[in-house]
């Protein structure tokens, strides 16, 4: 008799050293998952930071060369008409000179005279009709750029309110304070936007009266100018009248496209730049969901292989109890 409570006790014993060392092996282990969980959110979170700087450097080089792009193109292009103008003109004056070898030397002087002035006023509007549509471009680059900035800051918002989603269920606390906290730093860069952006247009409508002041003293020079050279060569204009309207309507023909053709690769190259980052969001999801799915099935599996042996040590002790 003594011998079976010695062997009852030994297995008693037994089992209960299994199920210490059971709970010792679960509760390390959730231990270890949870700093396991706290660890991973810290690299998801600068994961995202690096993620987010690297596409805001990305689209910074793109927006570069679009814009060297666009100045060679335009180089290019002025440098052509150019060309062709001082072709046009020098057919006009060797003709022109032909035609008037057989005149008296004066008039041919007055004449030669009249014809310098047409090209420098016709020079000089060409250089204001360039500064104004350089003046319109710059304009539509800049509208463009801060309605990138405005994006991808409410981008970067999103991001970091679904990232506070995410940890509402493990800490109501910390959700609480981070919400404080981003709810003053909007604030913060909503004021930081607001005065710099009347800051800045403060110093755009200075610069504006200011060249809008030279423009129009510089313009009644000008005028007067071109009025006492138009006032002498009004014969010779009314000749090659029709000539410049033909070359002023091809003109026109001529930007209308070029502006047409710029403002659709501005917006097809918009388009493409959104569908790459709604394509980033989708995958980053996706990966999130089969993650967590992934992660817990590996819990499940833990839980039921324990529970599983608890079971089996407990009807193992009430087989030998009996």
């Amino acid at each position: 008799r003594r011998y079976k409570q010695q062997t009852y006790f030994n297995k008693l014993k037994k089992v209960t050293k299994t199920i210490q060392q059971r709970y010792r092996a679960v509760k390390e282990r959730n231990i270890q998952f949870k700093r396991y969980n706290k660890l991973r959110h810290s690299v998801i979170y600068i994961q995202a930071i690096f993620r987010g700087k690297k596409a805001r450097r990305h689209l910074k080089m793109m927006h570069v060369a679009a814009t060297l792009i666009q100045r060679r193109f335009r180089t290019l292009m002025m440098r052509r008409r150019f060309l062709s103008l001082k072709k046009t003109a020098v057919w006009i004056q060797r003709k022109y000179r032909a035609h008037l070898c057989t005149k008296h030397h004066l008039q041919f002087l007055q004449v030669q005279n009249a014809v310098i002035k047409i090209q420098s006023s016709y020079r000089r509007w060409m250089i204001r009709k360039k500064m104004r549509e350089m003046h319109r471009a710059a304009t539509f680059i800049q509208a463009t750029f801060r309605m990138h900035r405005v994006h991808m800051r409410y981008q970067a918002l999103k991001q970091a309110s679904v990232v506070i989603q995410q940890q509402y269920q493990a800490n109501r606390a910390a959700k609480l304070q981070r919400q404080h906290y981003l709810r003053q730093r909007r604030s913060a860069v909503i004021l930081q936007a607001a005065f710099r952006g009347v800051k800045t247009r403060r110093h755009l409508k200075s610069m504006h009266s200011s060249a809008t002041l030279i423009q129009s003293r510089f313009r009644s020079l000008l005028v007067r100018r071109r009025f006492i050279s138009l006032k002498k060569a009004t014969i010779f204009v009314q000749r090659k009248y029709r000539a410049t309207i033909c070359a002023k309507h091809k003109l026109h023909q001529f930007l209308q496209l070029r502006k047409a053709a710029i403002t659709i690769q501005s917006s097809y190259r918009r388009l493409m730049v959104k569908k790459k980052l709604q394509e980033m969001q989708r995958a980053a999801v996706l990966i999130q969901a089969t993650f967590r799915m992934h992660r817990t099935y590996v819990t499940f599996q833990t839980w039921k292989q324990a529970s599983i042996l608890i079971q089996q040590h407990y009807r193992t002790y009430r087989a030998a109890k009996l």
